[in-house]
């Protein structure tokens, strides 16, 4: 694969990746609108999401693998207030 098909395959997946990122905080929000069950639950998803990944990244700690790890963790807690702004 020359560079220039590495740099598109990494603009599509980046692309690819916020698309779905954007799609999941707007499903969340509208399905935790109208009910405080749902929204109570979404939001202790995202806090299980957030404690596995806070684990993950003590238990990783300055391997290379960390990143992963750190940034899934950013995006999480980056979706939430996306996520859950509707409710209240």
């Amino acid at each position: 694969m020359e560079k220039e098909e590495i740099e598109q395959t990494l603009k599509e997946l980046a692309a690819e990746s916020l698309a779905l990122k954007t799609l999941l905080a707007h499903l969340f929000s509208g399905m935790s609108e109208g009910s405080d069950a749902l929204h109570a639950h979404i939001k202790r998803a995202f806090d299980k999401a957030a404690s596995d990944l806070e684990h993950v990244t003590i238990h990783l700690a300055e391997s290379p693998e960390s990143y992963q790890a750190v940034e899934a963790l950013r995006i999480i807690e980056n979706l939430r207030p996306i996520s859950l702004r509707q409710h209240g």
